[in-house]
């Protein structure tokens, strides 16, 4: 499947994307997590893995998320940065 359009998201959703930056200590799944959410609302599902080189499990992440509609993993990004933020605190 190709990729869509890429998509900006809500402001709510840019500033989170831009809080999640000063983000102190966060563990590499709770990154991980930040980072399906992120593809999931820019991109839309996730097509086949492409490339060579190894990504964390980043792809398996997004792809994860199936067919879930942007708007659903928008709010589930702004809903995960808060809770990091409030966990981990920022710098």
């Amino acid at each position: 499947m190709a990729q869509e359009a890429l998509r900006d998201g809500s402001e709510e959703f840019q500033k989170a994307a831009n809080d999640v930056k000063a983000l102190k200590d966060a563990k590499a799944a709770d990154l991980l997590e930040l980072y399906k959410y992120y593809k999931q609302t820019r991109f839309g599902p996730a097509g086949p893995k492409t490339g060579w080189l190894p990504d964390m499990g980043k792809h398996e992440s997004w792809k994860s998320l199936g067919d879930m509609p942007w708007e659903e993993a928008q709010e589930k990004y702004i809903q995960t940065v808060k809770e990091l933020i409030e966990k981990y605190g920022t710098s």
